[in-house]
């Protein structure tokens, strides 16, 4: 006896369109600018330094402070994607990244520099882990 359902879509596959239909661009487009803000610090190196008086040990500080908070953050960061869900944590996560890169047009000196990576580390630690852990449920 033929199956009269055969050639008709299963949920899971009409829900995996509708994520790569509304969902995968805006995650490449968060991604490429994730991967712009990680490294504008090395653009911006060449007249960033001299206008903040920036020695090469301040500015390895400061591009280190990313690494250090993302390495910290990253595991509070899932644990709280779980306890708080997905749609309210990646908000809050792009909400803040937001006002961190604001900040950067403010920096003034090698401190608010460190300030700011920190804080763009911190933002930041949550996102990638929890769009990949988001993507995969």
């Amino acid at each position: 006896m033929p199956h009269i359902f055969l050639d008709a879509p299963s949920a899971g596959s009409a829900t995996i369109a509708r994520l790569t239909r509304r969902l995968i661009p805006l995650f490449l487009v968060m991604f490429f600018v994730n991967y712009l803000d990680r490294t504008n610090i090395g653009i911006a190196a060449l007249v960033m330094n001299a206008d903040l008086h920036l020695s090469p040990l301040d500015y390895g500080f400061a591009a280190g402070m990313f690494s250090l908070a993302y390495a910290l953050c990253g595991i509070p960061a899932n644990i709280l994607f779980h306890k708080i869900g997905a749609r309210k944590w990646l908000g809050s996560i792009t909400f803040a990244w937001g006002l961190v890169v604001l900040g950067a047009g403010f920096v003034f000196d090698k401190t608010s520099l460190n300030s700011d990576r920190l804080l763009l580390g911190v933002a930041e630690a949550g996102f990638t882990p929890g769009v990949l852990l988001y993507l995969t449920q």
